[in-house]
């Protein structure tokens, strides 16, 4: 009944040949199909940008959480990336995930982890598939946004008193058109493989991964701590230490250098 409701909405601002509604269980991997062949069919052309928006939060079970936050994500990628694939006579196009700022951070409590958990995949997907190899041998261009808390209906049951309590906890949250307004900028400015903030009152932007380097340094850096003090496991205490032996190493050289010419 939303859905068709909202067809004709749309319908009635953009005109029949450019709304169309498909009732699609994100769940089943038939109902996946039938929708991207249904758009295609009905727009009589190949699928520019997908869409994974369906969500829920974790009121409703762990398990249907996960079912429909990520495995269904997964799902519909993999059957995106098959039709766009220009190596199978696709086209390339865009995919666009929606995840969350929960994907971004540790949860809450225990009952939110599910959400939380199924949020961070996401981005972990996204990122996977989202590497410029992978872009150019198939044509695919893979985002996600990681909204703050919106207005939608997913706050009703998200915390005890629900918008209430969130707008007390975190401030008003944004309206949906102002997610949808980052989520267009994404399309046109993302690059591929990023994952994008949207926050109130500022611009969308990027946030970053640990590049391996970083990685391996943070390694050799472990290496010089277990010969220099004997640790055999190190904390972020000890990689700050770490960083500021190095940072002071690097000083004290450059000071001998000038001083020595």
């Amino acid at each position: 009944d939303v859905g068709e409701k909202t067809k004709l909405e749309l319908t009635e601002e953009f005109g029949k040949e450019k709304v169309h509604f498909i009732q699609c269980d994100v769940t089943k991997e038939d109902d996946l199909k039938q929708l991207y062949d249904g758009c295609e069919e009905y727009f009589n052309g190949s699928v520019d940008i997908f869409c994974n928006n369906a969500g829920i939060n974790h009121a409703r079970g762990w398990r249907l959480c996960m079912d429909i936050d990520i495995m269904a994500v997964m799902a519909a990628t993999e059957l995106a990336f098959a039709k766009m694939d220009i190596r199978r006579g696709g086209k390339g196009g865009i995919i666009l995930n929606t995840a969350s700022i929960a994907g971004l951070m540790p949860g809450m409590s225990i009952e939110h982890t599910p959400y939380f958990v199924a949020k961070g995949a996401v981005v972990t997907l996204t990122r996977s598939l989202g590497q410029d190899k992978i872009l150019k041998s198939t044509g695919v261009k893979v985002q996600c946004v990681c909204p703050h808390f919106a207005d939608t209906n997913l706050l009703v049951d998200f915390f005890p008193g629900g918008r209430d309590f969130l707008a007390k906890a975190f401030g008003t949250p944004m309206t949906p058109e102002f997610v949808v307004d980052g989520f267009l900028k994404t399309l046109k400015y993302g690059r591929n493989g990023a994952a994008v903030v949207i926050q109130k009152d500022a611009p969308p932007f990027e946030i970053g991964i640990v590049p391996a380097a970083v990685l391996r340094l943070l390694g050799h850096w472990a290496k010089m701590m277990n010969q220099l003090f004997g640790y055999s496991y190190l904390q972020q205490s000890h990689q700050i230490m770490s960083v500021a032996i190095s940072v002071l190493f690097f000083i004290f050289t450059i000071i001998l250098l000038f001083s020595v010419l």
